[in-house]
């Protein structure tokens, strides 16, 4: 059965969807399959997808390089595509009968040393900072979490109240997963000095909305 690549690239990110994949990942992969599927049919003449060949493939990568994509969007593109002819040729679909992607070398970025904060460069964001107004309390806090538990800055964004105990906190990461991550005798501290001071502030802003609030 001959397979349209418009079809089967629809299919695919259906199925993405209903992965439960953050929608990030799904408009990431969007946009390197509907890439793809362009490139096929109107760089290589393809229709189904029992006319791809490997060298389609190959001309792709090359041709992004020659647009001056990095390594990293390179590699970023490589792996979507890998995962879109694995999915292809997985036991349940089998549309292809393998991944032609994998004839393919993945794109290789080349080492790099990250140059981390200093300790004291790390004091100096956290006392940029002071207790007054409440914003300032808020940051200060934001950044501490960024220093003591690693964290990244999606991941702090995505932090509720909820997810904070009385020692660690729930954090969700990348691809919807979940980890626990401990918390320092120091970040309880200003937590605490948060979330009193929050509360405050809450109060204050119903108050000025409603003069009658409780």
């Amino acid at each position: 059965m001959k397979i349209e690549l418009k079809s089967a690239a629809e299919e695919y990110l259906y199925h993405c969807e209903a992965s439960g994949y953050t929608k990030k990942t799904i408009l990431n992969k969007t946009y390197y399959i509907m890439y793809l599927t362009k490139f096929l049919n109107e760089r290589r003449g393809i229709t189904y997808l029992n006319e791809i060949h490997f060298q389609d493939l190959s001309a792709l990568m090359i041709l992004m390089k020659k647009k001056g994509n990095k390594p990293q969007s390179l590699k970023t593109a490589y792996a979507a595509f890998h995962a879109y002819f694995s999915w292809l040729c997985a036991p349940n679909q089998q549309y292809l009968p393998k991944n032609i992607m994998s004839k393919i070398e993945c794109p290789k970025i080349p080492k790099q040393i990250i140059h981390a904060f200093t300790s004291e460069e790390v004091r100096r964001m956290i006392h940029v900072f002071r207790y007054n107004p409440f914003l300032e309390i808020r940051n200060r806090c934001m950044i501490c979490m960024l220093a003591d538990c690693g964290l990244r800055a999606i991941e702090l964004r995505r932090i509720k109240l909820s997810d904070i105990r009385h020692d660690y906190i729930n954090v969700l990461g990348k691809g919807n997963k979940e980890r626990i991550v401990p918390m320092s005798p120091i970040l309880k501290k200003i937590m605490i000095r948060y979330n009193r001071e929050r509360s405050e502030y809450i109060k204050r802003l119903q108050y000025a909305a409603d003069p009658g609030f409780p």
